[in-house]
């Protein structure tokens, strides 16, 4: 993406994940190509993967001392139940990202990121 001039981000929430692409319009054929690699050829290192529970249960036990982040996921919990998905805290627990697997995020990756699941919306600027 440097090579090209380009930035690529990406965000989640509960109801949707974003990848964004930043570049000029000359070199859009080839960074579009980078971007549809990401979105429909990820590979998910087992060494990658290993790493990100461990970031994210830190984020999770760090939240765990904010008053507002508690006040925050138990309203959530006690407007939408314990089996709605907004019930849950975005970054998981500290158990739920323990049980997650490899396997796991394959199969979501399969499943939602896939032709027809998606929308591209292009802006040129």
């Amino acid at each position: 993406m440097d090579l090209l001039g380009a930035t690529l981000t990406s965000a989640a929430s509960y109801d949707a994940s974003q990848v964004r692409l930043g570049v000029l319009r000359a070199r859009f054929p080839e960074a579009l190509a980078v971007l549809a690699d990401v979105v429909s050829g990820a590979s998910f290192p087992e060494a990658e993967l290993d790493r990100v529970p461990a970031g994210a249960a830190g984020r999770v036990v760090q939240r765990s001392d904010m008053p507002a982040a508690l006040a925050d996921d138990a309203f959530a919990r006690v407007l939408y139940g314990d089996d709605h998905a907004y019930g849950a805290p975005l970054l998981g627990t500290k158990e739920s990202l323990e049980a997650l697997g490899r396997d796991d995020v394959v199969a979501f990756h399969r499943a939602r990121y896939a032709p027809g699941q998606g929308t591209l919306v292009v802006r040129a600027t």
